[in-house]
């Protein structure tokens, strides 16, 4: 299994600064379409980024948003999600696995 550091992101993630902009923002009371303004994004990046890493009692924290969404994949996880997926039955192959159809493909 290859390492996934050479694969191109079709997305730019938030930065720590641009985080920071945002957790400024939010204590200046300012809304998301203003963040996202300033920043240059696209306001359901802003909302859903203060979403997902806001505290329970709904602060945004620059430090630990940055921290949380640093997650590091090992190969293994990535091959264990990789199975999940190939062996997964679709409803467009009338629910047999990717891995299952390739196997009638190439069968004579």
């Amino acid at each position: 299994m290859n390492n996934n550091s050479n694969h191109k992101r079709l997305y730019k993630t938030l930065s720590p600064e641009e985080r920071e902009e945002i957790m400024i923002g939010l204590r200046q009371r300012e809304s998301i379409r203003a963040i996202s303004k300033r920043l240059g994004r696209n306001q359901s990046v802003i909302s859903r980024e203060i979403k997902m890493n806001s505290t329970e009692d709904g602060r945004y924290q620059a430090f630990w948003a940055h921290k949380l969404t640093r997650r590091c994949w090992t190969d293994e996880d990535i091959a264990k999600l990789e199975y999940r997926l190939n062996t997964r039955p679709r409803k467009r192959f009338g629910f047999l696995s990717p891995f299952e159809m390739l196997c009638v493909a190439l069968t004579p």
